[in-house]
């Protein structure tokens, strides 16, 4: 008899409505599927695991209740299978149906055998299918069904499901099989692009949240899940845990047993402590005989024997397994969160206590590894609110109860090392604030740390800490947070730049630079424009309005401003400061301006040495050779101060520059230099080395230039800078004057001045004579004569003349004096003149009268008598001359001699002269090349040039007027010539008169060597020699000749200069051909 003749009609009608119902649900769950979540699709491979472990043998041996899994992704097919007990009909029917054959409490332990959660594996393919061994009827048979949800109508649906029934049928009634291997019940789907790519990233999430599942579904005590083989086209993994041991005092490790890794002294898995149907784990690492705890990345962190999909975002640093948690469904949360907080909520409250006991289990936990060599420990401070997108967590609630009693705990501790090394508990502690960007927060970090090195985290680890305070940072008790403002605030403070912890060959200038240009590139203008934080050229910093940018000025300009109080390197932004924008330009003509200002305000003081030698390098710049004025001054200066006034620099960065106050403010200082040293003497030997003519030609040159404005002139009213005859310097004033320059005073004039008038010596009246400058005022004799004159008009001035009278030196000397020439001079004293007659008697007396009226006897003239009286002779001696010329000949042929022993002298004195100029131009001109050296023989040669590792070079200097056609050389020196013509020069100095004055300037311009003066003389020479040998040869017979003299000389003609080295000609000569030196 068939079922349904056994079943009522009610029975049937409800079996209708149930397979109704089960269509539509199906249908339901298939268009749920195409918009649930991807989280929620990846939960395919967890369904089909939980199948698998609900087919492991309940009893026996831990092997027999174990069930070994294996998926295999290959060829765009996916497969699960696993050793698992063999299908009932039941099992295999509600496959199909979508039910479940899990008990309503669960008191089977099944956790999701077939049923309603097998339907979001048609995320994959809604074509599945399935194989493995079902328990027929007459015994075991292998069978391959499809389950097929293609349809998306009812009656296409319903069609393929009684097809699958019937399929199932035909199995089930078929006979019983013999197998000789293992049968695996096997799912297997075939995937286009997109399931592909779901199925990839399940697998790899799968992965990664295996070991926790792996541990809290093992076989110790029950049926689980014992090892787990991912195949793919690239490799093969096998999962396991190894057997849990005790590292610690009720702590555990299970070893992660992955077939594709072993490595030697490496051990990698789960460190875990269970605690009243809890267990909490945290993934861990073994290397170097330490444990290392690991932080949980994208994992699960809730489950009940499997992942609740959904909870990844909680934040807490455990995986957290508890079988008395009471899931939301579909498994996607934990809820704790009541309605009404007064009323009994089984679910929220059961699980509120899961976490009270997870609460005390954490502090247990890390109580007992605190006290153990493990790193990381700092990672179980996390305690932050789960991110929900169902809100199933009551905030409040758990902030009390579960955080603040975690952070409370952990703040104790000194879990924080920082970057300094130094190991610090959280509230002495600072955390960087998150950005958005990575790269932004790395920087900061690495920036902010230099600052807070013992209080910032280690570099490795401060991610970590920004996720664990940023979490619900309100509901911390501390305020440890470091935003950028806050580092501006820190390093702002007096000697906090001194602090940084900078990195090898890091300056601070160089950190400032990537702290602004961080601050601009996140958009916080705001802060680098409120705060001094810009450094300077001396590396103080600035608020930004404070500084300004280079407007190009050369290094020497700015030390010069830096002087002379444009304090540019104040002011001027650092060069390493790379974000400018809104800096304004240094203002270079309010900075010329300012220079121009300052100098001007200068007052010459040895104080002010440094701020002078700036205006000095000022003076030696120039934009262009146009400014004749400015070149002689700087000329003028740097003679004086070679050491201090720089060299003459052509400069392209000051054509807007002003040099007028550079010029005055350094003439002031000459000025000022010069009255310092009081005397000519002094000024000389300090500063031209007592040389009197350079000293006189500078001062005179000075003394020109001052008279280029009426601004320097009046320097010379305010400066004693003028050389006096008395030796010292003075002011000018309207008193003081040059001599006439085509009468200069007599001597004389000055000293009777000096000695009767009572006004001061005559000198300090009258420039030095070496003074020639146009400019300064000149006076006649007047001004010394007058006053002098003037004495003579006194009513007593007899009585102050008679012999020893105050007046009688006076009188003889001027009465001495005027006689010379009485016309010329009588008009200087007029006075005198007149006087001269009646004063005379009175100056000499008696005595005298009587000597006068016997001169005017004489018929002599005055000038010849004085003559007499100045003949330093005796009257014989004078007796003796009047002999010797009555014999000679008469006076004439003895005056005739005497002149020409006069002329001889002078010849001698004016060849000494051109000898010692000849010689110092020599020597000045080799002083650079010390090598060589010259000396003063005179044998055949006025001058021996020598050098050691030549012969010597001979020069014989012969001096003639320019008109003259011929210089005359001696025996001795023609012969010279011819004997030594290769290494032997004449030099030929022409002057324009015999008088010439010769110095070495003279003889440098005019000097000329004419080297092959050898070849010219050399055959008149032995000519010469030839005939005084022949003449000494007659001295036979009766009748012989004899010379007595044999001197000749050889005269050189005009012709033989006209072609001849210049002197600087000569000297390359000497120095590069015939010594071979390199100049």
């Amino acid at each position: 008899m068939s079922e349904n003749l056994q079943k009522s009609a009610v029975d049937i009608a409800l079996d209708e409505d149930r397979k109704k119902s089960e269509i539509k649900a199906i249908l339901q769950d298939l268009e749920r599927l195409k918009t649930v979540p991807l989280d929620r699709r990846r939960r395919w491979v967890w369904e089909l695991l939980q199948n698998a472990k609900d087919c492991a043998h309940k009893e026996g041996t831990v092997q027999n209740r174990t069930v070994n899994v294996s998926i295999t992704l290959f060829d765009n097919q996916i497969t699960f299978s696993h050793d698992g007990v063999s299908f009932t009909l039941n099992d295999l029917l509600a496959l199909v149906r979508r039910t479940s054959t899990k008990s309503f409490d669960n008191s089977d332990g099944k956790t999701g055998k077939f049923g309603t959660g097998f339907v979001t594996t048609h995320a994959l393919n809604h074509l599945v299918t399935v194989s493995g061994l079902l328990q027929g009827k007459n015994g075991l048979v292998n069978f391959t069904i499809p389950v097929d949800r293609r349809s998306d109508n009812f009656n296409d649906l319903e069609v393929a499901l009684n097809e699958v029934f019937n399929l199932i049928n035909s199995f089930f009634e078929a006979n019983a099989e013999d197998f000789t291997e293992s049968i695996f019940t096997i799912y297997s789907y075939e995937l286009d692009l997109d399931s592909l790519a779901l199925a990839q990233t399940s697998l790899n999430d799968f992965t990664r949240n295996l070991p926790f599942v792996l541990l809290i579904n093992s076989t110790t005590e029950r049926s689980g899940i014992g090892s787990l083989a991912v195949k793919t086209e690239l490799n093969t993994r096998t999962y396991s845990l190894s057997p849990a041991e005790e590292i610690y005092s009720g702590i555990l490790f299970s070893e992660l047993k992955e077939s594709s890794i072993e490595v030697e002294g490496y051990r990698e898995g789960l460190i875990h402590y269970s605690n009243n149907n809890l267990t909490i784990a945290v993934p861990a690492k073994y290397k170097d005989g330490s444990w290392v705890v690991q932080r949980i990345e994208k994992e699960i962190k809730l489950y009940k024997e499997f992942p609740l999909v959904g909870t990844e975002t909680w934040n807490i640093p455990f995986m957290l397994h508890s079988s008395e948690f009471l899931p939301s469904e579909p498994r996607d949360g934990i809820r704790t969160y009541k309605d009404n907080e007064n009323r009994i909520d089984t679910t929220a409250d059961a699980n509120r206590d899961v976490f009270i006991c997870y609460r005390d289990s954490v502090i247990k936990f890390f109580s007992i590894l605190q006290s153990a060599p493990i790193g990381g420990l700092y990672l179980l401070s996390e305690c932050g609110l789960p991110l929900e997108k169902i809100e199933y967590t009551s905030d409040t609630w758990y902030t009390e109860n579960i955080q603040k009693p975690l952070r409370d705990f952990f703040t104790t501790h000194h879990l924080l090392v920082s970057a300094a090394g130094l190991a610090i508990s959280l509230p002495k502690a600072k955390i960087p604030r998150i950005f958005e960007k990575m790269e932004d927060n790395l920087e900061f970090y690495q920036l902010a740390a230099k600052y807070f090195h013992n209080q910032f985290p280690e570099e490795a680890t401060f991610i970590d800490w920004q996720r664990i305070y940023f979490q619900d940072s309100e509901n911390w008790e501390i305020n440890i947070s470091v935003n950028e403002e806050d580092l501006l605030k820190h390093i702002i403070m007096p000697g906090a730049l001194e602090t940084l912890k900078l990195s090898e060959n890091e300056t601070k200038t160089q950190w400032l630079n990537q702290l602004i240009n961080f601050l601009h590139r996140i958009g916080r203008h705001d802060l680098a424009d409120s705060y001094p934080i810009y450094p300077n050229t001396k590396g103080e910093i600035n608020k930004k309005e404070a500084v300004r940018k280079d407007n190009i000025l050369s290094s020497r300009m700015k030390d010069i401003g830096d002087t002379l109080g444009q304090k540019v390197y104040d002011i001027l932004v650092h060069p390493d400061i790379e974000q400018l924008e809104g800096i304004d330009v240094l203002d270079r003509k309010a900075y010329f301006t300012g220079i121009n200002t300052y100098v001007g305000s200068l007052t010459p003081s040895a104080d002010n040495l440094e701020k002078y030698k700036a205006v000095f390098t000022l003076v030696s710049m120039f934009p262009n050779d146009l400014s004749k004025e400015r070149n002689k001054w700087y000329l003028q200066l740097r003679q004086l101060l070679p050491e201090i006034v720089p060299e003459k620099q052509m400069v392209d960065d000051m054509e807007d520059f002003s040099f007028g106050s550079a010029e005055t403010a350094s003439i002031k200082y000459v000025c000022w230099l010069i009255e310092n040293e009081k005397t000519f003497k002094t000024f000389c030997n300090t500063y031209f080395q007592d040389d009197n003519s350079s000293a006189y030609t500078w001062l005179n040159t000075m003394i020109e230039i001052l008279y280029r404005t009426a601004d320097y002139q009046a320097l010379l009213t305010t400066n004693a800078i003028i050389p006096m005859q008395n030796g010292n310097f003075r002011k000018f004033e309207s008193t003081i004057f040059r001599e006439d320059k085509k009468a200069k005073f007599d001597d004389l004039l000055k000293i009777l001045y000096t000695t009767y008038l009572g006004k001061g010596d005559a000198k300090f009246l009258l420039i030095d004579n070496e003074i020639t400058v146009e400019s300064l005022p000149w006076t006649t004799a007047d001004i010394l004569t007058k006053p002098l004159d003037e004495l003579f008009i006194a009513h007593d001035i007899q009585e102050k003349v008679e012999a020893g009278a105050e007046l009688n030196p006076l009188f003889h000397s001027l009465n001495d004096w005027f006689g010379e020439n009485e016309e010329e001079r009588g008009k200087l004293f007029p006075h005198f003149k007149k006087e001269r007659p009646i004063l005379y008697v009175k100056a000499f007396g008696p005595e005298v009268s009587k000597m006068v009226i016997a001169l005017s006897k004489i018929d002599k003239t005055a000038e010849e008598i004085q003559a007499l009286a100045e003949l330093d002779m005796s009257a014989k001696e004078i007796n003796l001359l009047i002999n010797a010329s009555k014999m000679a000949g008469g006076t004439a042929k003895l005056l005739i001699v005497a002149h020409e022993i006069r002329q001889a002298a002078e010849d001698a004195e004016w060849r000494k002269a051109v000898g010692d100029a000849a010689e110092n131009a020599f020597k000045a001109a080799i002083s650079e090349i010390q090598t060589l050296d010259i000396k003063n023989p005179d044998v055949g040669y006025d001058f021996e040039i020598l050098h050691p590792r030549n012969q010597p070079f001979y020069l014989e200097i012969k001096s003639t007027v320019a008109h003259n056609e011929t210089v005359k050389m001696s025996r001795t020196q023609g012969k010279a010539a011819k004997d030594y013509k290769s290494r032997y020069a004449l030099c030929v100095l022409l002057r324009e008169q015999h008088d010439t004055l010769v110095d070495k300037d003279y003889f440098i311009a005019n000097a000329r060597f004419v080297l092959n003066i050898g070849d010219v003389v050399e055959q008149k020479v032995l000519a010469m020699e030839q005939g005084l040998k022949t003449i000494g040869t007659y001295n036979e017979g009766t009748v012989q000749t004899r010379l007595d003299n044999d001197t000749y000389s050889v005269n050189v003609s005009r012709s033989t200069w006209r072609e001849y080295l210049s002197f600087s000609e000569f000297i390359l000569y000497l120095s590069q051909q015939y010594f071979n030196i390199s100049l």
